[in-house]
């Protein structure tokens, strides 16, 4: 299996990487288990590595994406110097186009995952600054998505990752910050408590407020897990005051992404802070302008009735809906009537 004498696998893998449709070179790259069985670790290292180098430099998105895809595996990993794999990923994670590079960091999170603590220190770390310092974006996008999975592993590492996550999250530069900021959440539940109180949640709150509408509403889809992570008085000091201005947002999106969520983040919350609280803001949705936004608050209210007392459910929310009944749409009252 390991050796056969009559089929030099690497030169049919060029072989049928010359051909003009691009399936059969997409097929070609689908089977690299194959390839790397055929060969030796020498041959590994050095022709194949070479000649995967020289594709990704020249070929079209779909055979790179295949490459992205292939290299994440589990067995592709284990066959491999992981550095040489980690080197292609890298460059696969700094393409032009985003399901590439997009790929190319999923892989490296579970090749991340299957890495021991010294392995991570040594070689993706580095790699994971590496990209988040790129003077090209599309590396410090790729690298927003690393930095949860490097930090579990990065013992004495740990200060320098936090600090360069939030340098990105910074930036000028709108569609880094876009990236940072979709993945502060997740970083946040990686990140000891006490450096996510005083390090994240300011930024969260400043992000909260920024003038791209589209970070303001991934705050709100980053929230959830961090309200989660937080207790009730850690998210009533820190996170309440940012949410409930989200609610009042100018643009409808943030205010749908808001009324999606709001049973995971009453939940979060608990049943205090939304009787006393979140529970206006709830009752904004279901008069809100935008029927969409409407139909998402209704839909979200049977999953929350449980954190709403009786006496707002009866008192607060039912004499708000009634009036809005008889001209609401189909999706809202099949939201009413299975919360009912």
């Amino acid at each position: 299996i390991r050796k056969m004498e009559e089929v030099n696998a690497l030169e049919l893998l060029k072989e049928e990487m010359e051909a003009d449709e691009v399936h059969l070179k997409v097929n070609a790259i689908h089977r690299m288990k194959t390839v790397l069985m055929s060969l030796s670790d020498d041959e590994i290292k050095g022709p194949l590595f070479s000649y995967v180098n020289k594709i990704i430099d020249s070929e079209c998105d779909e055979v790179l994406f295949a490459i992205a895809e292939e290299f994440g595996k589990t067995d592709i990993f284990n066959m491999c110097d992981g550095s040489q794999l980690l080197e292609a990923l890298e460059k696969l994670a700094g393409c032009d186009e985003t399901v590439v590079r997009e790929q190319a960091a999923l892989s490296l999170r579970n090749i991340c995952v299957q890495m021991n603590e010294s392995d991570v220190q040594d070689i993706f770390i580095p790699l994971v600054l590496k990209l988040a310092s790129s003077d090209w974006f599309p590396g410090r996008v790729s690298a927003c998505s690393l930095f949860s999975k490097a930090y579990e592993k990065a013992g004495s590492h740990k200060e320098e990752l936090r600090k360069k996550f939030l340098e990105l999250c910074n930036e000028d530069t709108p569609i880094v910050r876009r990236a940072g900021s979709s993945k502060l959440g997740e970083f946040a539940t990686h990140v000891e408590k006490t450096h996510v109180i005083q390090e994240i949640l300011p930024l969260f709150r400043k992000l909260a407020q920024d003038e791209q509408d589209q970070i303001r509403l991934l705050c709100i889809e980053s929230l959830v897990p961090m309200a989660q992570y937080l207790s009730r008085e850690e998210n009533q000091v820190n996170t309440l005051g940012a949410l409930l201005v989200a609610g009042e947002d100018k643009n409808w999106k943030v205010r749908l992404t808001f009324a999606k969520n709001f049973a995971q983040l009453a939940e979060a919350f608990g049943k205090e802070i939304t009787d006393g609280h979140l529970i206006q803001t709830f009752s904004a949705f279901l008069n809100d302008s935008e029927a969409e936004v409407k139909d998402a608050a209704i839909a979200s209210l049977s999953k929350c009735l449980k954190i709403i007392s009786s006496e707002k459910i009866t008192g607060f929310l039912l004499p708000a809906i009634q009036p809005m009944y008889a001209d609401a749409s189909p999706q809202f009252k099949a939201g009413l009537a299975k919360a009912l």
